[in-house]
């Protein structure tokens, strides 16, 4: 952590879901690796960790915290889910939110390309070509962003409150009027 910096931990703890990959990876073995689980997870983030996205828009709202770093393992998923809510609460068109999600592949896809050809050759050593086809099937999804998981995301969001506007007011707490003040200190 850089000197000067203020750590503001805001867990979102793996769930179930990432509990029960552990034992597949470990035996080589990735055929029960849903090919829904990013959309699963997505929608889990809605619906069971308002508190942590909240804290983030609080930590945001506050000048003396700029500028903010937030990440999660792989700065993708809950990170991106999070980036996601930042820029809709900066009244970014959900078009434009989604683009920048998406630019995660392009960053990422030398460390990804490169986990990937790891687990090929371990999957490959487990369990022959078979296994290493299904491995490249199953996790590849775990290792790219999706438009389809922070779609996932969005239904639930629109589900739950109607909107991202409703999200950011009724489930995160945010007010309009707190809202504004972000946008006014945020935006030029």
């Amino acid at each position: 952590m850089p000197r000067g910096a203020t750590l503001f931990p805001m867990p979102i703890a793996s769930s179930d879901m990432f509990a029960k990959l552990i034992p597949m990876f470990l035996k080589g073995d990735f055929s029960e690796v849903p090919t829904d689980l990013l959309d699963r997870v997505n929608r889990m983030l809605v619906r069971d960790f308002t508190e942590p996205y909240s804290g983030l828009l609080r930590t945001l709202s506050d000048p003396g915290n700029r500028p903010l770093v937030f990440h999660c393992t792989q700065g993708k998923d809950r990170a991106g889910f999070g980036a996601a809510m930042v820029l809709s609460a900066l009244g970014v068109p959900w078009e434009t939110v989604v683009e920048d999600y998406l630019l995660s592949n392009h960053f990422r896809k030398e460390e990804n390309e490169k986990m990937l050809g790891m687990i090929r050759a371990f999957a490959a050593s487990r369990g022959g070509p078979e296994g290493e086809e299904i491995a490249l099937s199953r996790v590849e999804g775990l290792m790219y962003v999706k438009e389809q998981s922070l779609q996932a995301a969005h239904r639930e969001v629109v589900e739950r409150h109607g909107s991202i506007a409703g999200f950011l007011t009724e489930g995160l707490g945010f007010s309009a009027e707190a809202l504004a003040r972000l946008r006014d200190e945020l935006l030029e």
